[in-house]
């Protein structure tokens, strides 16, 4: 409290709690405070332990314990008051929500929690606060599972009344869900001590199933007749009604359904009465009204008795035959005409159209909602219609105009169904050399909708097959009435001819084109082609009737045995697999035989057959001649070329004329088939040994070399190019080589049995030196049919061209008329192999003695005696020698390495020459 003097010491406060509804909170024992003239605030912490009984307030009361000491007088102070000495408090309960019950409130068809689907349903929360929770704050908040919505205008959070409860009408989901869940949180303060209170209720689990959907279908049902809803007049028939519910959620309750206007129709009645028009129903449970047709609408026989007219003259059109393309016979234009008034006519009495329309009357509810189940069609109209008197005639018949022995084939019979014809079927008479395979008469159901019988019909086989080249087929058609169940009047009888062909049997003829041997003897060459031809034709037959044309391609193929087992190759784009695309069509196939020596065996035979055009099927093919088999025998084909060794002339001058340097005889004898000449090899040797010559020593020997006839060149000409020439050669630096090959111009060719004499001419080319040479024939290529495959050569012998010694010519010299220029020696240098020596050659052009002699640089005589005679030595008309020098002095010594001078000396009766030239000895 307040003080207005001086107080020295403490003065203390006591409070005192009443009974045990309050304790101080920090300490219950700590009620004394002590205050002093400066500070004289005392506070104590209380709290409530417990409920004020009855309501009442109670006392807090406070007393001084001891009383501060006046600073002037040394004494208590004694005047010392307390305001209020009694506090008067209370303590109420502290302020909860007690209660929180969710429930749903309606309809009653969902307080099971199962739903429909779209359903609107009313939530109640009912909550208790305690009157310690103020008014104010009271609040109740919905918590929806996903897809579920308030309806419109309601709030998810409520302030509530006094009288603690929600409400929410809340709409379900527009399709089936489980496992969902709504619950509400209500909330308040407390009053006192405003701390904020909630309460959340139990959960209410929620199923929403598909609502209760209900459709209705109609349905006619009848005994007998074809399937629909088309009737005739006089027929009894029912309508029946089904109500299904295609939710979920049961329909519960009653249902009726009535039938509108019976009374007021004058085509329909009910037919066993009395009958009501209402009916009750249960929902997957049919109900239904017995009624029945009696009578076509008003002006309808008339037309009826024009359909019957039409038809007895139809019956005797489609009698008539017209055959056209696809080897197919079908009725006249003018019985598709009438076929057409028919139609239309018939489909014109068709006018009937009969609506029975059903409604819902009384609709159960959901099960779920309590309300009027949803109905997709309370009204429900079944469309019918009504035909007369049944009837049938033969539209169109359709059969091939010509048929093969072993065929199977269709006749096809359309029907001319008149109105509400029931069990239309077809009636076949066959030909009795058919009988044996299909029986005397055979009967088929017209098939629904097309109004078509489709018989097949059996041929016997060409062996079996006694019948005429024109056979009968008669059809009639039957049927019964839908209503009544007689028999309608059959249609007449319409016959079809129908022409019988024999089924083709082919086989496989052939004949060898190439090459002659294999045709003759079955033999073929190394690498020799044989054509062969081959090709399909009909097999002769006894029967007096024609065969069936064919159609459609056929291939004959080549076994691949031939390049797989035998070895054979196959020639460059050709195909083994040929297609024919008619009879007596020839085709032919090529192949190689290998390169060795065998025995095979061809093989074709037909893969793909073409087919017969009557029956489409595949033709047949003769058992014994349906494939080619053709042995043959490989070997190997040797030519023989025989040498011609005379020669008049071995040695010649340049620059004139042509000279023989080479002639044989090829023979193909021993051999049918022809061989072509492409060409031969020369090689060009040294005189004295087998090294090759040079290229541009054959460039400076020869200007040109010809390929002639021996027999016209040796018979003597006037000029070359008079002779049979086979190659002409004009040798050059960019097309020689050694051995020479030279293609001839013109192929030629060698027959069977024949030989040819050739003859190489060479013109020599005009210059100052000397040559000597020698040729081998280095090979002929002849070949049977290409020149990848040459024939063997051999000679006279038996040996290989290559091996054999036939082929080497004798010396040929060239000479030059300087002598001078002629002498030298080949090769230079030599020394080494396989030239280990040198030919020293020189020319006389007269009777002359001749001196060698070999000096070294340094002018040493380092040989100068041979064992050839050198004197006397023949030279008229220009005479060329040669002198082997093996590198050895006079004492028999190899000379050393380096270049040596070699002097001749020339003695004649015109007189001595001298002249020298180098030889290079290297070893």
């Amino acid at each position: 409290g307040e003080s207005s003097f001086s107080a020295d010491g403490n003065g203390r406060l006591a409070l005192r709690l009443p009974g045990t509804n309050f304790t101080f909170e920090n300490d219950p024992a700590d009620s004394i405070r002590t205050f002093t003239a400066e500070d004289t605030l005392a506070e104590w912490a209380i709290q409530a332990m417990g409920i004020s009984p009855g309501g009442i307030y109670e006392e807090l009361a406070f007393s001084l314990t001891d009383i501060p000491v006046d600073v002037n007088t040394g004494e208590e102070v004694e005047e010392i008051s307390i305001i209020d000495s009694v506090v008067h408090i209370k303590s109420e309960e502290k302020g909860i929500i007690f209660q929180n019950r969710l429930s749903i409130d309606s309809p009653k068809g969902a307080q099971d929690s199962i739903l429909s689907t779209k359903q609107e349903f009313t939530v109640k929360a009912d909550i208790g606060f305690n009157s310690t929770i103020a008014d104010d704050g009271r609040t109740a908040e919905i918590e929806l599972p996903f897809g579920y919505s308030l309806k419109d205008g309601e709030q998810r959070i409520i302030y509530l009344p006094p009288g603690d409860s929600a409400k929410w009408t809340i709409i379900a989901p527009d399709r089936d869900r489980t496992g969902d869940e709504i619950f509400v949180t209500a909330r308040g303060v407390d009053r006192n001590s405003g701390i904020s209170v909630t309460r959340i209720s139990d959960s209410i689990p929620l199923s929403v199933v598909e609502r209760a959907d209900l459709s209705m279908t109609l349905q006619i049902l009848k005994t007998g007749g074809s399937p629909g809803d088309t009737l005739s007049v006089g027929q009894k028939f029912t309508l029946q009604a089904l109500i299904n519910n295609d939710g979920t959620a049961r329909a519960i309750g009653e249902g009726k359904v009535y039938i509108e206007g019976i009374e007021d129709n004058d085509a329909v009645i009910f037919s066993n009465l009395p009958q009501e028009d209402t009916l009750s129903f249960t929902i997957g449970v049919p109900v239904s009204w017995d009624l029945e047709i009696i009578q076509l609408p008003e002006g309808q026989s008339g037309i009826q008795n024009q359909i019957f007219e039409l038809m007895e003259e139809l019956d005797k059109e489609t009698a008539k035959t017209v055959s056209k393309g696809n080897n197919k016979i079908t009725t006249s234009s003018r019985a598709r005409e009438l076929f057409n008034q028919i139609s239309d006519m018939t489909l014109s009495l068709v006018t009937l159209e009969l609506n029975l329309t059903v409604k819902m009357s009384q609709i159960p509810e959901d099960e779920n909602t309590n309300q009027t189940a949803y109905t997709q069609d309370s009204i429900v109209t079944k469309t019918t219609y009504v035909q007369p008197v049944a009837g049938i005639t033969i539209q169109l018949i359709e059969t091939p105009a010509s048929i093969s022995t072993d065929q199977e084939f269709d006749l096809v019979v359309t029907g001319n169904l008149i109105n509400n014809l029931k069990d239309p079927s077809a009636h076949l008479l066959i030909p009795p050399s058919f009988e044996d395979y299909n029986g005397s008469v055979l009967d088929l159901p017209l098939e629904t909708g097309s109004d078509q019988a489709h018989f097949k019909i059996k041929v016997p086989p060409t062996v079996n097959f006694f019948g005429a080249a024109r056979e009968t087929l008669k059809v009639y058609l039957t049927g019964e009435d839908l209503n009544s169940g007689e028999q309608v009047l059959p249609s007449p009888t319409v016959s079809r001819v129908v022409t019988v062909q024999l089924k083709p049997e082919i086989y496989m003829a052939r004949e060898i084109i190439s090459p002659l041997a294999a045709r003759e003897s079955g033999s073929l060459s190394h690498g020799q082609s044989i054509t062969i031809e081959v090709w399909p034709a009909l097999v002769s037959s006894d029967k007096p009737l024609e065969y069936a044309p064919i159609d459609n391609d056929g291939s004959i193929d080549l076994d691949s045995e031939i390049f797989s087992r035998y070895q054979f190759e196959r020639v460059d784009g050709e195909i083994y697999k040929k297609t024919f695309t008619q009879l007596n069509q020839k085709l032919r196939f090529t192949l190689r035989a290998p390169r060795q020596n065998r025995t095979a065996l061809i093989n074709l035979r037909f893969i793909d057959l073409p087919v017969d055009n009557n029956s489409r099927n595949f033709v047949d093919v003769d058992g014994d001649s349906g494939s080619v088999s053709l042995p043959m025998t490989v070997t190997e084909k040797k030519i023989t070329v025989i040498m011609q060794k005379e020669f008049e002339k071995t040695t010649f001058t340049r620059g004139e004329g042509h000279h023989l340097i080479m002639a044989f005889d090829i023979s193909n004898a021993g051999y049918l088939d022809s061989l072509t000449l492409q060409g031969l090899g020369i090689k060009f040797i040294a005189r004295s040994d087998t090294a090759s010559l040079l290229d541009n020593a054959i460039v400076n020997i020869f200007e040109k070399i010809f390929i002639v006839d021996y027999n016209e060149f040796s018979a003597g000409f006037d000029n070359i190019s008079d002779l049979t020439s086979y190659a002409e050669f004009e040798v050059s630096e960019t097309n020689v080589s050694n051995p020479l090959q030279i293609e001839f111009d013109d192929l030629g060719y060698l027959n069977g049995n024949e030989s040819k004499n050739l003859a190489v001419v060479a013109m020599f080319r005009a210059g100052e030196s000397s040559r000597s040479f020698r040729t081998i024939l280095n090979n002929v290529d002849a070949y049977d049919d290409s020149p990848e495959n040459l024939v063997s050569i051999i000679d006279g012998e038996g040996r290989s061209i290559e091996i054999s010694p036939d082929m080497l010519s004798l010396v040929f010299s060239i000479m030059s008329n300087d002598q001078e220029k002629t002498f030298g020696n080949f090769p230079n240098p030599f020394g080494r192999p396989p030239n280990e020596t040198t030919e020293i050659r020189f020319l006389l052009q007269a009777t002359s003695d001749v001196t060698l002699r070999i000096f070294s640089l340094a002018g040493e005589l380092v040989r100068s005696g041979w064992n050839r005679n050198l004197t006397n030595l023949p030279g008229a008309g220009g005479e060329i020698y040669y002198v082997v020098w093996d590198g050895k002095n006079d004492e028999g010594y190899t000379v050393l390495n380096g270049v040596y001078i070699c002097v001749i000396e020339i003695r004649s009766s015109s007189g001595t020459k001298t002249y020298t030239t180098k030889i290079a000895y290297i070893k």
